[in-house]
């Protein structure tokens, strides 16, 4: 997914592509990048999906360290191909290593999309 935002500062236009998982009209992602800052508090987006081009508003999950493990841990079990971009080794049967977990947690924003009707 190519996901499209304006810096909080400067106003430019950044497009970064991102690994996502999308469940209905909300988009799920992570990152260890500065980026996420500037969808703190909320901010309109546009994100390329599949050749589509659709609006939405990204903010910035905040959770206790937990709840992000436990976040991460569904997103890498649905989304497998991540799990190296994030540092997690996965078992034979598909669960991401525990400790590999808790690290990505610490180092990781989880992302939010909520899409607009189109």
């Amino acid at each position: 997914m190519l996901l499209s935002f304006a810096g909080r500062k400067t106003g430019r236009v950044y497009t970064i592509p991102v690994s996502y998982l999308r469940e209905g009209e909300v988009i799920t992602c992570y990152t260890d990048s500065g980026w996420w800052k500037n969808l703190r508090g909320g901010a309109p987006v546009s994100v390329s999906v599949a050749g589509r081009r659709l609006r939405g508003v990204g903010e910035v999950v905040t959770q206790a360290h937990q709840a992000a493990v436990e976040s991460l841990r569904t997103f890498l079990v649905k989304s497998p191909r991540d799990a190296k971009y994030h540092g997690v080794t996965l078992a034979p049967n598909g669960d991401p290593d525990a400790g590999d977990l808790d690290r990505a947690a610490r180092t990781s924003a989880m992302i939010r999309i909520r899409l607009m009707p189109e």
